[in-house]
């Protein structure tokens, strides 16, 4: 087929209606909108995986274009879990047509992304998994594509070609082959192969398709987080290189999350996708011969949805189904054919065969045997044999069976050869009776009887051909059968085995838990004594540590008392007693000796009682002194206002005598001055401000003086650390969540790290 007949020709769209079909354990299934499915076509059915709609789908479900009815798969064993993104590769078996399986990679589910692999036997429908090392598996990714390719030679195996996808933000142009070996005795194990030429560069939603006479995969489209691409780039699977394709025509626009499939081995058809800007709804077909794309074909019946993370798959009959997919917030549940038939290879035209005559021979001859015989009657006097017809047909049919043997046909082969023509004898002779005439021709009559009848032995052997090898199958059936049902016997004798032990394994970690759960509650009963103990030790030492602190508090407010230094006799009995207490506790706590904890605690809070009221009367005292000193500052005070008060009035006087007033002072009023008061107003501002600036550098030495002396005091009392940042001010901030403190508040403010562990600085909290 040439281009010029594709691009004159169009492309029929049909919308499919489908019926819902029948639910695994019983119900009507309907298959819901999705996107991010995966899908493969077996003959003339579609088998679709997982998918993203109202919920995360894992089950398989199966449409048939026959009946255009969708149904829930039965499958047997643990499949893979809902998801999307991940691919299903179909892998053919060269030497076995019937042993088919789907490969399932891959994937995303809610927030994971996976890399597991699942196989699916489409024979028996059972699913089974594999577990490969860590340092061999594919990093998990979603958005992928995963290729089919057969092996080239005999003793080579299959293999499965992972490449892109995506992983959260990151992208991906790696490349990863699982071998598939013929053989059951091989192993199935992932590799990374060496790659020559330039890699594409990273994306998800290509596609990637297997071209048998160049055994290489072709790979198209593309997102890598930032942009769509439209290029194409080919992976030789004989040496694992890459290279970028050069095509003709007119390119397609950038896409992403589009769907292809092969026609005929030569032309890849693309349909829908999305770029940045909109989504697609276009058919671009490329010719992979020479790399050509052509003309866009004209979509007649039918005006396509744009769609993109859909599903595209190719029949038998040379239809492409489309289901699902999405476009601006909207998921699809449809589903359209397209009919491709015109991009198929014309098939050859089988020559035709024109019916052979069959050749007069004597009796003694055996007819050849044609699927079609035209035969010729002619009628002479010629001299009677001494054969019947019945006669001649027994001897003719031994000699046959004798020469021939029939070739099977199948029975639409059998059913439609040519029948042969009816020969009539003449009215005047009664076939059944009548002797034969001995020309050749009559002889000829009796030979097309006889064609007839070997032609019906014939047909009557394929039929006991076909049903000798109907019988065989379904002994062979028969047996396949039994002996999976030994197998699930066996498996279920196994099953029931290791349940028993199981059983046993339970009842004995039953009677090892109850055994630690006694232990375990004596050693909680153990745990409550000395709890107990431990925490009634530490109520008296806070009790003997509290009492020792007010000790040495009282001590540290009455060292310079006037009282202490009258030896007040009252004070010091208390502070004997309450130390003699305190000391005594102390010693039956170390030794270990029973007292009585009622009475030591009644004695220690007497002394308190004692101890605080004296206190208290100290502080009565000190109070009443501080009292009286107030008193005299505030005389002292009041009179340094009156002495204020009479300065302040003689300086007004002084003011009005030089004709300066207080307004002129405060800066208003100065047009009604003359030049004489201005200069004295100078003056007196002049004056003014060299005394407080005099005065206030008195008040700033006098303050750092006073701050020198402290922060001598705190530097020998060892509570004056300074800040390690600007050795100056003193710390005086707690760093979260670190908890360390060795900065001021106005360098916690301006620093992001703790100086000290490096750790962020989430908050500050001042201290004074």
């Amino acid at each position: 087929m040439d281009n010029a007949t594709v691009e004159r020709k169009t492309i029929k769209a049909t919308r499919i209606t489908f019926s819902p079909g029948a639910k695994v354990g019983g119900g009507v299934y309907t298959i819901g909108a999705r996107w991010g499915h995966a899908s493969i076509s077996q003959g003339k059915r579609v088998l679709v995986f997982g998918g993203q709609g109202e919920s995360l789908y894992s089950n398989t479900s199966v449409y048939d274009p026959v009946t255009s009815v969708w149904s829930e798969v039965n499958t047997v064993d643990k499949g893979p879990s809902g998801r999307y993104g991940h691919t299903a590769t179909l892998i053919e078996d060269t030497n076995d047509p019937n042993n088919q399986r789907v490969m399932i990679f891959g994937g995303k589910s809610g927030k994971k992304y996976l890399n597991d692999l699942f196989s699916l036997n489409l024979r028996t429908m059972s699913w089974s998994t594999f577990h490969f090392e860590k340092s061999t598996l594919p990093d998990s990714r979603a958005g992928h594509t995963s290729t089919f390719v057969p092996s080239i030679n005999i003793n080579g195996s299959h293999r499965m070609v992972v490449f892109g996808g995506s992983h959260s933000d990151k992208y991906l142009n790696s490349c990863f082959v699982l071998d598939l070996p013929k053989s059951q005795a091989g192993t199935i194990k992932w590799t990374k192969p060496q790659i020559k030429g330039k890699a594409p560069s990273q994306r998800s939603g290509h596609t990637a398709d297997y071209l048998k006479d160049r055994n290489s995969i072709l790979i198209f489209g593309g997102f890598d987080g930032r942009k769509s691409f439209n290029d194409l780039h080919l992976l030789n699977m004989t040496d694992m290189s890459w290279t970028a394709v050069k095509t003709n025509g007119t390119t397609p626009t950038t896409r992403n999350g589009h769907t292809s499939v092969l026609v005929g081995g030569r032309y890849l058809v693309f349909y829908g996708g999305c770029s940045e800007s909109n989504v697609s709804n276009d058919i671009q077909i490329l010719d992979t011969d020479s790399f050509t794309w052509l003309a866009q074909p004209m979509i007649t019946g039918l005006i396509l949805f744009p769609r993109f993370n859909h599903s595209s798959n190719l029949l038998d009959s040379g239809e492409m189904i489309v289901f699902g997919g999405c476009a601006s917030g909207v998921l699809y549940s449809d589903m359209c054919s397209l009919d491709l038939k015109l991009l198929l290879p014309t098939p050859p035209t089988p020559p035709t065969t024109r019916p052979l005559p069959i050749q007069q021979s004597s009796p003694i001859s055996t007819p050849p045997s044609t699927t079609t015989t035209t035969t010729t009657t002619t009628t002479s006097t010629n001299s009677n044999i001494n054969l019947t017809p019945a006669q001649y047909s027994i001897e003719h049919l031994s000699q046959q069976s004798q020469t021939t043997t029939p070739t099977p046909l199948s029975p639409m082969t059998a059913s439609t050869c040519g029948s042969c023509q009816h020969h009539n004898y003449p009215h005047n002779i009664n076939p059944t009776s009548a002797s034969l005439p001995t020309t050749p021709s009559s002889i000829h009559v009796n030979n097309a009887s006889l064609v007839n009848t070997n032609l019906l032995s014939i047909q009557l052997s394929n039929a006991l051909s076909l049903l000798n090898s109907e019988q065989n199958q379904k002994t062979n059936l028969s047996d396949e059968l039994m002996k999976t049902k030994n197998e699930r016997a066996e498996a279920f004798r196994n099953a029931m085995e290791e349940q028993s032990k199981i059983e046993t394994l339970e009842k004995e970690l039953n009677k090892i838990e109850n055994a630690y759960k006694k232990e375990l509650n004596q050693k909680n009963k153990v745990q409550d004594s000395l709890q107990k103990i431990t925490s009634t030790l530490k109520e008296k030492e806070t009790i003997i540590q509290s009492y020792q602190e007010i000790m040495n508090q009282l001590k540290y407010n009455l060292k310079d008392s006037s009282m202490m230094d009258k030896k007040d006799s009252a004070i010091v009995q208390l502070l004997y007693q309450f130390s003699a207490i305190t000391n005594n506790c102390n010693s039956n706590s170390s030794t270990g000796s029973n007292i009585n904890p009622t009475t030591t605690t009644e004695n220690i809070l007497l002394v308190k009682e004692n101890i605080v009221n004296k206190s208290l009367e100290i502080q009565l005292e000190e109070l009443k002194k501080e009292n009286q000193k107030l008193k005299e500052n505030t005389t002292n005070n009041q009179m340094k206002l009156l002495e204020y008060d009479l300065i302040k009035q003689t300086i007004t006087n002084r003011i009005q005598r030089e004709a300066v007033s207080v307004d002129n002072l405060l800066g208003d009023k100065l047009d009604s001055l003359e030049m004489k008061d201005l200069d004295k107003l100078e003056e007196l501002y002049h004056n003014g401000l060299k005394k407080v600036g005099a005065a206030k550098q008195d008040l700033l030495q006098k303050q750092l003086l006073k701050m020198q002396r402290e922060k001598e005091e705190n530097a020998a009392n060892g509570n004056g650390k300074t800040c390690v940042v600007c050795v100056d001010l003193l710390i005086n901030a707690v760093l979260v969540p670190c908890r360390h403190s060795c900065i001021c508040s106005t360098c916690a403010k301006k620093l992001s790290l703790c100086p000290l562990c490096r750790t962020p600085i989430n908050d500050v909290i001042e201290y004074y």
